[in-house]
């Protein structure tokens, strides 16, 4: 029983790793595309993110 909630947790923590490193590649592309001078509109089309966490990401 024991083995089997290590594993569990220890795929979950791996998911979230994913999810985290997804997710900081995404707002990468999307600084980038801000240097770049594309639009918040585009911007967010692109990536799924938010106008606020766009907006975000130029502070």
């Amino acid at each position: 029983m024991m083995k089997e909630l290590d594993r569990q947790k220890y795929l979950h923590d791996q998911a979230s790793m994913l999810e985290s490193a997804k997710l900081a590649g995404i707002k990468k592309v999307a600084k980038n595309m801000l240097g770049m001078g594309i639009d918040i509109v585009t911007i967010v089309k692109a990536t799924g993110l938010t106008k606020q966490e766009i907006n975000d990401l130029q502070k």
